[in-house]
């Protein structure tokens, strides 16, 4: 049975963004290769499941999971991951500025991120957007700019990556 993923409403632009930034982070994460895995997913919280997050309300939402094999993270720099500037790349190798854009459109699309991390092991980045209530028509009528798109894409779809380095055959 193929599910489709609910509406959400999410700029286009933004996204491609919120996704170029998370594989490159995850590439740089894996310097012998590995498996980068985007996923997507159709997600209801309670009250009491959306007690995990303080950004969190009940309802509906749409889960974008993007996953490496990767070198993970220690607790000191998950705490400072998505703060403009902060990097763990050498001098010439990264802004730092990544990670707090993509929590930037997140926050803007009225979403939030959950960093899951282990060193040696990997990291999942969740991001939670909230589902479209109602009727499309009538939002787009109301939109000042109509930079918003949806689109159908099956649910629980997921596509794995394996990256190999130059040097590898």
């Amino acid at each position: 049975m193929a599910f489709i993923l609910t509406v959400v409403f999410a700029d286009a632009g933004n996204f491609d963004q919120v996704l170029t930034n998370l594989a490159v982070n995850a590439r740089d994460a894996m310097p012998e290769g590995g498996v980068l895995t985007i996923r997507t997913r159709n997600v209801e919280l309670d009250a009491r499941e959306s007690m995990h997050w303080p950004e969190a309300k009940p309802g509906r939402y749409v889960c974008l999971c993007i996953s490496d094999t990767g070198l993970g993270m220690d607790a000191e720099t998950k705490e400072h991951l998505f703060e403009p500037f902060f990097t763990t790349k050498g001098p010439g190798k990264g802004t730092g500025l990544g990670l707090s854009v993509v929590y930037g459109i997140v926050q803007a699309h009225e979403g939030w991120i959950d960093v899951a991390t282990e060193l040696g092991k990997g990291t999942i980045f969740t991001i939670y957007i909230p589902a479209h209530e109602g009727k499309i028509e009538e939002n787009f009528k109301s939109m000042s700019q109509n930079l918003m798109t949806s689109c159908k894409v099956r649910a629980n779809a997921f596509c794995s990556l394996k990256m190999k380095r130059p040097s590898e055959k």
